[in-house]
This record gives structure tokens, sequence and C-alpha cells, in this order.
């Protein structure tokens, strides 16, 4: 079982969030025949080069993006999140670049398990 720090978890529980707003039956939403990527509705924005404004995940959760791209780099080498990079037009002769992120299937889970770890606990009275 892979360990996360605080912050990582945060960037995990917003992107497993992403799942069960479109997956209500709390499994992992994918349409990949191998079952391994997230279904592309789940995916968060990191870059908008439209500057599109309240777009990125960072924005949208108030997060210091100084601080958290750190933490996604470090989800990125444990493998518990992917990434996709595309172009898209600002206009007829400027394209700009949009990076987004997605949970992987193993770190939902995961994500998952520890989260209602924390509730079982945190209903005896314990804090974890």
């Amino acid at each position: 079982m892979t360990t996360y720090t605080k912050l990582e978890l945060d960037i995990l529980k917003i992107l497993a969030a992403e799942h069960l707003e479109y997956q209500d039956d709390g499994e992992f939403f994918t349409e990949d025949p191998d079952g391994e990527s997230p279904h592309i509705d789940t995916w968060i924005l990191t870059t908008d080069g439209l500057k599109q404004g309240n777009s990125t995940i960072f924005e949208i959760n108030n997060l210091d993006p100084k601080v958290y791209r750190g933490v996604i780099s470090s989800l990125l080498n444990k493998g518990a999140v992917l990434i996709d990079y595309y172009s898209t037009q600002k206009s007829i002769f400027v394209d700009v670049e949009m990076i987004m992120i997605g949970i992987s299937r193993h770190a939902f889970y995961q994500t998952k398990e520890i989260l209602e770890a924390r509730k079982d606990t945190q209903a005896k009275g314990e804090f974890l």
C-alpha cells in the first residue's frame, strides 16, 4: 500500500470526489477497455492556457499552486495520478496548452479506503 502525505491526500480526495459526482455507486468511473484510465469527465485542469478563471484545481479549491504543483509531481512519481496535455486555440493564430490530471484506479480505491477508515475511527471517538 502506498503511503500519502496530508497534502497528497488533499489532491486525491478532490480527484476521487470527481468520480463520486459522476458514478454514485462508489466505483472507479472509466470507459477505458482496460479499466485503468479515469473517465474524461473526472479529469481536472492544472494549467488553463485560456486563463478562463476558476477553472483549475488550484482556483476551484483555493490551493496554493506553488505548493501543490510539487505535491502533484510527487503523486505522478507514485503513479497515483495521470497527466494529459492538449492544445486548444485562443484565437485563430494562437494555440495554448492545457494540462489536466486524473486519479489512477489504485489511488482511487486506496483513497476511498483511507477515508472510510478515518470515518470509522472518528465515529468511535478516535482520530487518525
